[in-house]
């Protein structure tokens, strides 16, 4: 259990850090072994934030894109008041999924597929006979409860993590029976509403990266050379996603035991996911230098970064629902028509009284 607990922070660290060695802001201060060796830290620099700028805007999307999930309902409207319901889902914002459909060698390009999870408790209650409230939330916080669970590469210190959102809808076409107790036109609702998305999280940890050609001189010897770095690494990581959605769905029953639905979505919003990364450690080469051998020096790294995700999201919506009377199980993901390969994929269940 107390792993299970960890492993969506510590994902959400290894996104933000362990894949980004260094940022836009980086600095670095090389300590030479003996008097005399220099490394091309210019260059290394260079090379350090080509590889976070491929990778930035993939996941402050994906955050973007996560902070919209965690509405698993595959009816068109849950009944006027008293009715309502309650379950559990978990999204996932992913990006940059263009990634596996290229070639080995158009993958060097540095960037990674980006994935973002948000567990919530949803519910929904009736309003009028048309109308209804579905809502979500989620928060785990080190003060409630800290895993103990850690490893060298990672032990998470601290963390914060909250999720909230609600959507108003109304049932624009009510549902009407085609053929009875085989297929249904479940009407067609009209939502809107508003989500948020925010944490931190601080850990500490082991980092080992790899650097190639890279100048090194000492004395008569200068070469590029392969660098790595096994280093102990500081991160502090904190986000903020806030968004406004608008969606009109339609919905389809078959042997009421499947539902199916789909629809149109749009998203305005803004955020913010913002990095500091400090590093410190040893640097060797995978040539021997002259008298010296493959220890060329220690590096430090301090780097901070901020990036912002796009700001709109139309979104092409599809879901299928399982009725087993009062429980529901359901699957859901958008897709991102801003380029037709950022998607959400979301699992839930639900009650419904």
């Amino acid at each position: 259990m107390k792993n299970l607990l960890f492993i969506p922070v510590a994902l959400l660290f290894f996104l933000a850090a362990a894949v980004f060695p260094a940022l836009a802001g980086t600095s670095i201060t090389f300590t030479s072994a003996v008097p005399g060796l220099t490394v091309d830290t210019t260059d290394l620099e260079k090379k350090v934030q080509d590889l976070i700028e491929a990778n930035g805007g993939f996941l402050s999307d994906a955050f973007f894109l996560s902070n919209i999930t965690g509405y698993p309902i595959g009816k068109s409207h849950i009944g006027a008041f008293p009715h309502f319901q309650i379950g559990v889902a978990n999204g996932v914002g992913c990006t940059n999924m263009a990634y596996f459909a290229r070639s080995k060698d158009e993958r060097n390009d540095g960037s990674f597929p980006m994935m973002v999870p948000n567990p919530v408790l949803h519910f929904g209650f009736g309003l009028t006979e048309r109308t209804d409230f579905i809502g979500k939330f989620f928060m785990f916080t080190s003060g409630m409860y800290k895993p103990e669970a850690s490893n060298s590469m990672v032990r998470v210190n601290e963390f914060n993590i909250y999720s909230a959102g609600g959507r108003f809808r109304y049932n624009i076409v009510q549902r009407t029976t085609v053929l009875p107790m085989v297929f249904s036109f479940g009407g067609i609702t009209l939502g809107m509403g508003g989500d948020v998305m925010m944490g931190s999280v601080k850990a500490d940890g082991r980092y080992r990266a790899s650097y190639k050609s890279v100048n090194v001189t000492y004395g008569a010897f200068n070469q590029d050379v392969n660098l790595s770095l096994d280093s102990r690494y500081n991160a502090d990581v904190n986000w903020a996603v806030y968004s406004a959605t608008a969606q009109a769905l339609a919905y389809f029953d078959f042997f009421y035991l499947f539902s199916f639905y789909t629809g149109m979505g749009l998203t305005g919003g803004y955020g913010i996911f913002n990095t500091t990364f400090t590093a410190n450690g040893t640097l060797t080469s995978d040539v021997a230098i002259p008298l010296l051998g493959t220890t060329v020096g220690t590096m430090t790294m301090n780097s901070t970064n901020k990036y912002k995700p796009y700001p709109v999201a139309p979104t092409y919506i599809l879901g299928l629902e399982i009725n087993l009377l009062m429980l529901k199980l359901n699957l859901e993901t958008m897709v991102n028509m801003r380029n037709g390969s950022d998607v959400t994929a979301l699992v839930g269940t639900r009650m419904e009284f």
